[in-house]
């Protein structure tokens, strides 16, 4: 499982590819779908004051998707600071 998860990561962060055209259309990617993870944590604390607002409790499926949404942002973000030292160093 562990060799999975190297392999894994691996390919998350291009570890292997040296053209600097895929990297940089590969971090343009990677920075719109932080940006919308972003957007969405924006929503997920914006319906959490909505429902204290209004003294309403959310079902156990809400804090579910915030615990996804937060395991996401973890492995997207040192996955992006990756992919930029990996671009800079492309030629």
């Amino acid at each position: 499982m562990e060799k999975l998860a190297e392999y894994t990561w691996d390919v998350f962060t291009l570890k292997h590819v040296k053209h600097k055209q895929f990297v940089f259309s590969y971090l343009l990617f990677l920075s719109l779908l932080l940006l919308f993870e972003i957007f969405l944590v924006g929503l997920f604390i914006f319906s959490s004051i909505v429902f204290i607002h209004f003294k309403f409790v959310p079902n156990f499926i809400f804090f579910i998707s915030g615990a996804i949404l937060t395991i996401i942002m973890i492995a997207t973000v040192p996955a992006f600071l990756q992919l930029i030292k990996k671009w800079q160093q492309c030629k």
